[in-house]
């Protein structure tokens, strides 16, 4: 089954009072006991990743982390950084310039111990310094002081609401699409590294490094940048919170990060089944058959075929179809498609009567009330 689980942070992991709740923190180092690889894949820059890293007890486990949307990677247990992606000094001096001529942006800089700003105030500064355990130095020009201390900055981020944001966007990036990767991992957030760095990208390199397959690889996430993870991903999950457009390119869908949706994930397909099973060399488990749930009742499909859903959708009487799926739908399995032959439409109403008794154990089923 899965060797890797990669999970975004904010919105994904932390609920919305930014806590890991005790349930999700339970099934997490569960995982790890099993093996199991344990990634937190954030846009944070690095020192932000700590205080989950120290929850999910990964120092014990190798866990990995993931910063800078990618830009970084460290083994949790080591310290040692396996991937370090910096802005070149030249792009980075020039892109920094390039925002001066638009002050109601606020370009956000650490160099892993502070963060420089021209003022404390502006939008978003105080967060990003509590939220990554930075401080903050007051600088007259960020551009002059990047050039001065001498350090490459891995993430250059652009802050602002998001109504001024947004408009913004193309004129953030006009000129630099060849060198640098943009992504919006939050209303209020526009980031830039270095081109082709993402969640994805260095999910690859982890990988690679210790021979784990795509198709091994478990990822959760809710905004924008966590898309290309999923989309990596052997089975990406998307946050019940999440933006639609990451619920679309989701293999699933869970509950949301204040309803566990990550423990929930692994009740119902990772753990309670999977992960004994796996000790024993077991690969996959098979949970019969959903009948009749193949249906549909699309106003261009035959007669037969919405007279199906309709034994799906109303059908309780005989069997409860729908609580089966349901029921089966929680282990998020691989649905195969199975299919009744049959002679003749006339033959078909036999056939359906003949499957429903027999799911009903009997014909005795079909009129007990």
């Amino acid at each position: 089954m899965y060797k890797m689980i990669a999970l975004d942070l904010d919105g994904t992991l932390n609920n919305d009072e930014k806590k890991i709740t005790e349930k999700t923190r339970e099934a997490l180092l569960s995982v790890q006991q099993h093996g199991v690889t344990v990634v937190l894949a954030s846009g944070r820059q690095a020192p932000g990743l700590a205080r989950e890293a120290q929850a999910l007890d990964l120092k014990d486990y190798h866990g990995l982390l993931l910063s800078y949307n990618g830009g970084r990677i460290q083994d949790a247990t080591t310290g040692e950084i396996l991937f370090d992606q910096a802005i070149d000094r030249a792009t980075a001096l020039r892109f920094l310039r390039h925002l001066e001529a638009y002050p109601e942006l606020s370009p956000i800089v650490d160099d892993g111990e502070s963060i420089f700003t021209t003022d404390a105030r502006r939008h978003k500064v105080q967060d990003e310094s509590r939220n990554n355990n930075l401080k903050v130095e007051i600088v007259e020009n960020i551009a002059d002081a990047v050039e001065a201390r001498g350090f490459l900055p891995v993430k250059i981020l652009t802050a602002a609401p998001n109504e001024i944001l947004v408009p913004r966007l193309a004129d953030i990036r006009r000129g630099f699409e060849d060198e640098l990767s943009f992504v919006q991992s939050a209303p209020w957030f526009y980031e830039a590294t270095v081109k082709g760095v993402s969640k994805s990208s260095s999910l690859a390199r982890v990988c690679e490094r210790l021979g784990i397959e795509r198709s091994e690889v478990m990822a959760f996430g809710d905004a924008q940048n966590d898309m290309s993870m999923l989309d990596f991903a052997g089975r990406g999950v998307a946050m019940g919170n999440a933006l639609p457009q990451v619920k679309s390119i989701a293999n699933r869908v869970t509950l949301t990060n204040d309803e566990d949706g990550i423990a929930d994930s692994f009740e119902t397909r990772n753990s309670v089944i999977p992960l004994p099973g796996k000790a024993e060399g077991y690969a996959s488990f098979n949970l019969g058959m959903a009948p009749m749930s193949g249906f549909n009742d699309h106003p261009l499909s035959g007669y037969w075929t919405r007279l199906g859903n309709t034994i799906f959708t109303r059908g309780s009487r005989f069997y409860n179809f729908q609580g089966l799926r349901r029921y089966k739908e929680k282990f998020s399995p691989d649905w195969e498609p199975r299919y009744l032959l049959c002679t003749s439409k006339l033959v078909l109403p036999r056939v359906l009567t003949n499957l429903i008794s027999l799911i009903s154990r009997g014909p005795f089923g079909l009129i007990k009330k």
